[in-house]
């Protein structure tokens, strides 16, 4: 993963991280920064999106009295806004194996608060983990921030004006009630990719080349996994996810 432009250890509430992650009720595998930090865009008023694992002890995960597998703790003081999730090993070995790319992120973050020699071997482990169904969730991710970028164009050049969607982009609301909301936008932007695909694999199949468009297509490797996502949005018959 490519290195941030934040650094963590600079900054002047990495103690207070510090504290927060060696009070935890359980030991912990590894803890990480995520969210605004990790991606390089923090504010001053983000919050500490705090992740990781923690280790049950063995009766509390073969026992009648199991658990806790999720451990959420919010902190809202002067000094710190922090949200902390952690998942027992066994819940997080599940999230790896269900195409979580979130999981993956917090596993990898450079950002890190607590790290074990565990932490190490985990991260050698997932990396056989990474199939090409992850780049479903990072395509997907990045046309929402992109709609919400082109609407937040949109809203720039015309003050107070409301806008909606439609298959060639956004366009003026023009209907009764509220504007679509980010989920409807994101939807429709969905909905015209999916044209494309389909209009693609028909044209060729009635071209009678032997590939569909939309058959699966090894992964090859993680560098791979992130061509296939920039791919999809070159246009018809371009090789991408499948449906």
């Amino acid at each position: 993963m490519k290195e941030p432009t934040y650094d963590l250890r600079a900054d002047p509430r990495f103690p207070r991280l510090l504290g927060i992650a060696a009070a935890q009720p359980h030991p912990l595998m590894f803890a990480t920064v995520s969210g605004a930090h990790l991606y390089g865009f923090p504010s001053p008023d983000s919050d500490y999106d705090l992740r990781g694992v923690h280790l049950l002890p063995a009766e509390r995960v073969v026992g009648l009295d199991d658990g806790p597998f999720t451990i959420e703790v919010a902190e809202d003081q002067p000094d710190i806004e922090l949200d902390l999730v952690t998942h027992d090993v066994k819940k997080f070995f599940d999230l790896m194996l269900r195409r979580n790319g979130y999981v993956l992120e917090q596993l990898w973050s450079p950002l890190v608060v607590h790290t074990t020699a565990a932490h190490d071997e985990l991260k050698a482990i997932a990396a056989g983990c990474v199939t090409r169904h992850h780049c479903h969730h990072y395509r997907g991710r990045r046309h929402e921030i992109r709609v919400n970028c082109r609407l937040q164009g949109e809203k720039a050049a015309d003050p107070g004006g409301e806008h909606g969607i439609s298959a060639g982009g956004l366009r003026p609301f023009a209907g009764e009630g509220p504007p679509p909301d980010r989920d409807q936008l994101a939807a429709g932007g969905s909905a015209a990719r999916n044209d494309r695909r389909a209009a693609a694999a028909r044209a060729q199949v009635a071209g009678g080349h032997g590939h569909h468009p939309l058959a699966p297509t090894p992964l090859r490797s993680p560098a791979h996994l992130l061509a296939l996502g920039r791919a999809g949005d070159r246009g018809p018959g371009a090789p991408g996810c499948a449906a």
